[in-house]
């Protein structure tokens, strides 16, 4: 695997693990696929990707969200 990208899909997972630890409601969304989660979790990477702390994940889906 890429290691752009496997550095991507770990920095998710831990992202999504470390919410779903702090937040139960949240750990309940993912674990019952609820359909809400599938909104949720583009935003809450966008969030991230506000802060700089997305590793450029949503460039890859987005890539004009640099574009000001």
């Amino acid at each position: 695997m890429n290691g752009k990208l496997c550095a991507q899909l770990i920095h998710f997972s831990s992202t999504m693990e470390g919410l779903s630890e702090k937040y139960t409601k949240f750990k309940d969304l993912i674990e019952y696929r609820d359909t809400d989660i599938f909104v949720m979790i583009p935003m809450i990477m966008i969030l991230k990707s506000c802060e700089g702390d997305d590793k450029s994940i949503c460039e890859v889906f987005l890539p004009d969200i640099s574009n000001k």
